[in-house]
């Protein structure tokens, strides 16, 4: 692996090989060999033409070449290094290709395709990205797609004197972590206006900036089977994500703790998980008595279905998880809604460790949905305590397991009944199964559990605190 360097103030032999001898323009470097390490001077500054392609040929997913902003005085990493295109707003002024990792690099153009194949992708690290006049920024394009990602990365759209256009081809993955965006005519960050390219497209927002504009998204195209994230992002007031205007058909978008609340606490943020199916939310004002806690407060999930949702497109919940023991017992969802339910409007999906004598990694699979054939039948009645509105009719699912192992049971809630809200408790309970430890008869519900003494066995209730040299401490499975 070599490392060339690349400065517009060079006045040597321009063969990459020192600073004294750098190309003076990283169009030359094209050609070096995977692995290797471009150092580009940070005070570099080159103006190209439009329609400029630079494309690593030799860049490999396992050897990507990296381009790094450099301070040639003293070898440090210097974010700072300025590539503009003073080309006329064409289609495209510049495009980068597969396999590489920019560093500190400041990009300047109208327009920006950013084109790599799948199992080809990109990096922007500490990059700005400018445009002049109205341009367009693609990430892929109508025929190749792929996976770019953005850490700590500008956009400024601040000095584009028209419209500014951002496009997301068919099936491109995009993740930005740290990212902050300038506004300047455009109002939002990504347009599908007139291209309708955004079939399968994945894009994680993390740790963001978004505040600055009043819409995300924007445009009259189709969504189709796409994902959005959002996740810890600070966002405006206001703010719409999606316009009405974009079509929908098995798209999702999730909001996790984003929000733009000045916290003086935890972010509770706008947990959400949206689909065509309905939306998930985070709800702090109906949950059941010792059920979920965050924390600092109980909770539930709410589930509110769309007026489409059904068995094909139903709506489905945050996973919820637990480790269990060995031995048989009895995993119980509890919900809560408005009126009851039946097994074909709300039913879970179990999956838990293996229950073979020899136990292997493939877990067993249970669904509580009736078989086609079967009339539905509402679920069984609880007595729960719920505190809210709309959650006088509480139910519960059980689903029997006996694991032969010890692992992590998965359950997904499903609504299909389309128009209807449900509250679930996303604290899993389990029971059924029997711990001993030092005689103590103790059940995974950390409750008091007492049975009748055998010969030669001492068997008390169990207690959550014991008392040792130091005082009172935890009873030993109660920490487990």
């Amino acid at each position: 692996m070599a490392t060339y360097y690349v400065d517009s103030n060079a006045t040597g032999l321009n063969d990459g090989s020192s600073w004294t001898n750098a190309w003076t323009s990283l169009g030359s470097s094209l050609s070096v060999a995977g692995g290797d390490k471009v150092l580009v001077a940070n005070n570099h500054s080159e103006t190209l033409a439009g329609n400029t392609v630079y494309s690593w040929t030799n860049a490999t997913l396992s050897n990507p070449i990296q381009v790094i902003s450099t301070n040639p005085s003293n070898g440090s990493y210097t974010p700072a290094t300025t590539i503009q295109i003073d080309g006329a707003a064409s289609y495209y002024d510049l495009t980068i290709s597969a396999n590489v990792i920019f560093h500190g690099i400041y990009l300047k153009a109208n327009d920006l395709l950013l084109s790599c194949t799948s199992g080809n992708p990109l990096a922007f690290i500490d990059c700005k990205f400018d445009w002049a006049l109205s341009g367009e920024f693609s990430i892929g394009s109508t025929t190749e797609a792929g996976f770019v990602k953005f850490t700590g990365c500008q956009f400024d759209y601040s000095g584009s004197a028209g419209n500014m256009v951002a496009y997301l081809a068919r099936a491109a993955d995009a993740v930005f972590d740290s990212c902050s965006w300038t506004k300047g005519v455009p109002n939002y960050i990504f347009s599908y206006a007139g291209f309708g390219r955004a079939y399968s497209t994945n894009l994680s927002f993390m740790n963001c900036d978004l505040s600055d504009f009043d819409t995300v998204f924007s445009g009259s195209a189709n969504l189709s089977s796409s994902v959005v994230k959002l996740i810890k992002c600070k966002l405006k007031t206001g703010q719409t994500v999606f316009p009405a205007t974009i079509a929908y058909n098995n798209y999702g978008y999730i909001f996790e703790s984003s929000d733009s609340a000045s916290l003086s606490s935890r972010c509770e943020g706008l947990h959400s998980v949206e689909s065509s199916a309905g939306q998930v939310t985070y709800s702090s004002t109906e949950y059941r008595a010792n059920g979920a806690n965050d924390g600092d407060a109980q909770y539930s999930w709410k589930m509110a279905s769309s007026s489409t949702s059904s068995y094909i497109d139903s709506l489905s919940a945050v996973e919820i998880a637990k480790n269990v023991e060995i031995g048989s017992q009895t995993i119980t969802v509890y919900i809560a809604g408005g009126a009851s339910l039946n097994n074909d409007d709300f039913w879970i999906e179990v999956e838990s460790p293996s229950e073979l004598a020899s136990p292997t990694a493939q877990g067993k699979f249970r669904t509580t949905k009736p078989d086609p054939l079967a009339t539905p039948t509402a679920l069984t009645s609880d007595t729960s305590t719920w505190t809210g509105t709309g959650v006088g009719t509480a139910q519960k699912i059980e689903v029997p397991i006996s694991p032969t192992i010890a692992g992590t049971v998965t359950v997904r809630c499903y609504l299909a009944k389309p128009s209807t809200t449900v509250y679930v408790d996303p604290k899993l309970s389990g029971t059924g199964y029997q711990r001993v430890y030092n005689g103590v008869l103790v059940d995974d519900n950390e409750t008091i559990t007492t049975t009748t003494s055998t010969a030669g066995t001492q068997i008390y209730p169990f207690r959550q605190f014991v008392s040792d040299k130091f005082g009172a401490v935890l009873h030993p499975l109660r920490s487990n």
